[in-house]
């Protein structure tokens, strides 16, 4: 935080900075919510489950879009660790290993040997009829 000389916060400053934070959060939501339904949308439309014939094409899909899920289970890690955290065990990556750096890096799970299976990130909310 930013302090003046009497070492109490300057207002002016810490309003700033605060303001400057929640305007990128407000870019920075919806690019992550985009990634995630462009990713979702790939994989649909690309239909891995019909390229059984044509392995390398399967496997193509598959690893870009558990990429995706990687690079935005980074980004999320400082908004909601715990859950980000539980999404990269799939990988076996461990809150240690999450360096945003590795964020340019697409062949990061070409040294991953195993997918492993997690419980679901999030319950699903059921809506009341009232």
């Amino acid at each position: 935080m930013v302090r003046d000389l009497s070492g109490s916060v300057n207002q002016s400053s810490f309003f700033s900075i605060f303001l400057k934070s929640i305007s990128i959060l407000f870019i920075f939501i919806p690019f992550v919510k985009n990634s995630l339904f462009e990713a979702n949308k790939y994989f649909n439309d690309q239909e891995p489950w019909n390229k059984k014939e044509d392995l390398l094409r399967l496997n193509t899909i598959v690893f870009t879009t558990l990429e995706i899920v990687r690079k935005v289970s980074f980004l999320l890690y400082p908004i909601i660790p715990e859950s980000s955290i539980k999404a990269l065990k799939i990988f076996g990556i461990n809150e240690a290993d999450i360096n945003l750096s590795s964020l340019e890096n697409n062949d990061f799970l070409s040294k991953v040997d195993k997918i492993y299976k997690i419980d679901i990130l999030f319950k699903k909310i059921e809506k009341k009829d009232d």
